[in-house]
């Protein structure tokens, strides 16, 4: 598994044609944020089009696994979910063998919750709820998407190995445009003179 240095490092690479030296003009730091900005694309894109087809599953190589402990009916994620639509970032909630499904946000159907056998969890940032109410210390296995901005620059990237590749390129081709573009303004200085 790759990490973002280690991502970030391999571009840089190809970006200054094979050597990294000390008197390199662009930062690892700001290619390590194109990097996380770049998987996240990247899992959404993936995400968005298995929906296109009508499958409702996230490749398991982008979760991460965290086990926590409830207190006052609540858990705290270490990390945040990334950004998707009806907080499809959290792909799920367990104790044990039982699930917990994602409440609905609207208030009509707080009726049929109640009513229902289903045991429900609501978000509000890092924090997650649980209905009905659960004792503390109730041990919950979460599964989730975890923004790239949480990573640590040595934390194991969780992206499956056919797209590091795709990141790799796609930060390249950005740094390549950025130069070109440079370059134009430079010529177009040198003209005006």
């Amino acid at each position: 598994m790759a990490t973002k240095k280690s991502l970030a490092e391999q571009t840089l690479r190809i970006i200054q044609g094979g050597n990294i030296s000390d008197d390199v003009d662009i930062d690892i730091r700001e290619i390590m944020l194109f990097i996380e900005q770049e998987r996240d694309a990247l899992i959404k894109g993936s995400i968005f089009n298995f929906k296109k087809i009508g499958v409702h599953e996230v490749i398991g190589d982008f979760l991460s696994s965290y086990s926590l402990t409830s207190s006052n009916n609540q858990i705290t994620l270490y990390h945040s979910p990334i950004n998707l639509p009806n907080g499809a970032g959290i792909f799920s909630v367990a104790n044990g063998t039982e699930f917990y499904l994602k409440r609905p946000s609207s208030n009509m159907y707080n009726n049929a919750v109640t009513k229902s056998n289903r045991k429900f969890y609501d978000v509000v940032g890092n924090i997650l709820t649980f209905f009905p109410i659960v004792p503390d210390s109730t041990l919950f296995t979460v599964n989730l998407v975890v923004s790239s901005k949480n990573f640590g620059e040595n934390d194991i990237f969780p992206i499956p190995a056919d797209l590091e590749s795709q990141i790799i390129k796609n930060t390249v081709e950005l740094y390549s445009l950025m130069r070109a573009a440079n370059e134009d303004n430079i010529n177009d200085r040198a003209d005006n003179k």
